[in-house]
């Protein structure tokens, strides 16, 4: 695994805190959650001192767009085009083991 990018002195920075190595598992959800933190931070910076809601942060992502920390180019969302948005179920995903398993049938959303 690529060990100069941005993300990995940020993971190593850190890495005694957690229990978990720079692997694929980890740098799957790495820029997920990157992504995640730096709207919140986005959305508190412009509320302030106010508390900050889910639909500020989703708001923060869809107007801006996002680093990869060296791992993949900027990210940004098409909200609009995005054919997730009209989902009507799911199915729950497993890592374990290094192997990816589906752990429930297709689970309806409630619109």
């Amino acid at each position: 695994m690529d060990q100069g990018t941005e993300a990995y002195k940020i993971y190593e920075s850190r890495q005694s805190k957690y229990q978990t190595r720079w692997s694929a598992d980890t740098l799957l959800h790495f820029g997920s959650m990157m992504v995640l933190l730096d709207a919140i931070e986005r959305a508190q910076a412009k509320a302030g001192k106010a508390r900050i809601t889910g639909e500020q942060v989703f708001a923060e992502m869809r107007a801006g767009s996002f680093n990869g920390y060296g791992l993949i180019g900027k990210i940004q969302f098409d909200i609009d085009g995005d054919p997730t948005q009209g989902a009507d179920s799911v199915v729950v995903l497993q890592q374990n083991g290094g192997k990816i398993t589906k752990v429930s049938e297709l689970i309806p959303l409630v619109k």
